[in-house]
């Protein structure tokens, strides 16, 4: 079976929305605190930028100060708030 212009086995047309990722407002870190064992990071929360996607922090460390974070290097993942 074809459609008016000749086409066959053509769905009806879907649209496709697709969203910006929600980027936080971070200013950063804060500042580190070292001792023997261990590095005390601070930093003042984030600003989320959509109501529907909870702020979550990654951490990652590397010695390579020009490291790309990946999954290999990501040392912490906080739960979203409220959870």
């Amino acid at each position: 079976m074809t459609d008016e212009h000749g086409l066959v086995g053509i769905s009806p047309p879907v649209t496709l929305t697709v969203q910006e990722p929600c980027v936080p407002v971070f200013a950063g870190l804060q500042s580190v605190e070292a001792t023997e064992s261990a590095l005390r990071l601070t930093w003042n929360e984030a600003t989320a930028t959509c109501t529907d996607q909870p702020l979550v922090y990654n951490v990652y460390r590397s010695a390579d100060p020009s490291f790309m974070p990946s999954w290999d290097s990501l040392w912490f993942c906080s739960e979203p708030a409220g959870h």
